[in-house]
């Protein structure tokens, strides 16, 4: 998903840090979990480091994007933590050059922000 021919983002440890330069559909799903008051957004650059993420930010739940394979591995690395876990599958996977559909990723994030009564300020994506 991150062009990085334009990307503008930091690199930070194992993550990345959107500069929301529009130059990716990174950028339009940043602005739409600030819209929806997400608590955080993780870049990261494989699912190992998911792990380390949730035992700092002990969130309730985590929504993420990704191959087949990262986010089975995310569900069998999250299964003892007692957190809620949701992923979108990427449309085209692989190392480089990913893509999603940005409307399945409205409509889960949209989901898990209704009713109100769900805390998204203890929600990852």
């Amino acid at each position: 998903m991150r062009n990085t021919a334009v990307c503008a983002a930091i690199e930070k440890d194992s993550c990345y840090i959107c500069a929301e330069c529009d130059g990716c559909k990174i950028s339009d799903i940043t602005k739409l979990i600030r819209k929806l008051n997400y608590r955080d957004l993780y870049i990261v650059k494989g699912g190992r480091v998911i792990g380390k993420i949730i035992r700092k930010q002990k969130p309730e739940a985590i929504v993420g994007i990704a191959c087949f394979f990262e986010g089975n591995q995310a569900f069998k690395i999250l299964k003892d933590e007692n957190v809620a876990v949701q992923f979108v599958p990427l449309t085209k996977d692989g190392c480089a050059a990913t893509d999603t559909d940005l409307a399945e990723v409205e409509k889960v994030l949209n989901i898990l922000s209704v009713p109100r009564q769900i805390r998204n300020d203890k929600f990852l994506f």
